[in-house]
């Protein structure tokens, strides 16, 4: 399910947001935006990101810090998330991406973004004009600013002009339901 959430819109997030739409950020391009594979359905077009936390994969089974703004960025999506009373117990990624028009219509490809369960977090740092999110059926036309939670399979449509520039986030929120208590 696909939630549009409240963003503060801190100091901080608004000192954020000029860092990356400024030019003292750096970008690293990626060709595809999901693995390559026989089933994928949707187009496989690259974008722009400069990471903040990378993810636990094969290898490495924890979050590894690559940027010194990193704790910044992390406060920033904690406090987006507790201002709207979701406590998370950790946070698996960070990162900032845009995505330019591309000459096709059509969508990204549809995926999950980690094998283990998590919940994503877009916040809009410009307006996507046309580049909506989709999720589990749900579509979603941000406007900068915005912020939204969701989890499963999702993809997004590029925007028809300018960039696509977000932030995005996986975390696992607290569930009190699901503590163990050790007797």
């Amino acid at each position: 399910m696909l939630q549009k959430i409240n963003n503060p819109k801190s100091t901080s997030y608004l000192n954020f947001k000029k860092y990356c739409i400024g030019d003292q950020i750096t970008w690293q391009w990626y060709e595809n935006n999901c693995q390559p594979n026989n089933d994928q359905k949707g187009i496989n077009f690259g974008f722009f990101a400069h990471l903040f936390l990378i993810p636990p994969w094969p290898r490495a089974l924890y979050s590894t810090p690559v940027d010194e703004r990193t704790l910044e960025v992390h406060d920033i999506i904690r406090g987006i998330l507790e201002y709207n009373r979701i406590k998370v117990d950790i946070i698996y990624r960070i990162a900032v991406q845009f995505t330019l028009p591309i000459k096709d219509e059509g969508h990204s490809v549809a995926h999950v973004d980690h094998p283990f369960p998590h919940k994503n977090l877009i916040v809009y740092l410009t307006d996507p004009e046309g580049g909506s999110t989709v999720c589990e059926g749900e579509e979603f036309l941000g406007e900068e600013d915005d912020a939204i939670i969701f989890e499963g399979e999702h993809y997004m449509y590029p925007p028809k002009k300018g960039r696509r520039m977000v932030i995005v986030a996986t975390y696992l929120d607290h569930k009190e339901n699901d503590i163990q208590m050790v007797t």
